[in-house]
């Protein structure tokens, strides 16, 4: 569920900005650089691979239970 869920302070960290600052790119008291649009950009794709093999594990689970309960 970890994988799934991320709050925004994981999102500064993985975007390497400090949580008030992308509190301020939200509220629009900063305008969002290059830098950091990179750096939010890099994150999504990181967290995306971390989903589908997130994704990739649930379903094997499943298959796995549905084939020992026939």
């Amino acid at each position: 569920m970890d994988v799934a869920i991320a709050m925004p302070t994981d999102v500064a960290v993985g975007m390497g900005k400090a949580y008030r600052t992308l509190y301020a790119y939200r509220k629009q008291k900063r305008s969002v650089t290059l830098d950091a649009a990179r750096g939010l950009s890099g994150y999504l794709r990181k967290r995306a691979k971390a989903m589908l093999k997130a994704a990739d594990a649930l379903d094997e689970a499943i298959t796995n239970r549905e084939e020992r309960n026939g």
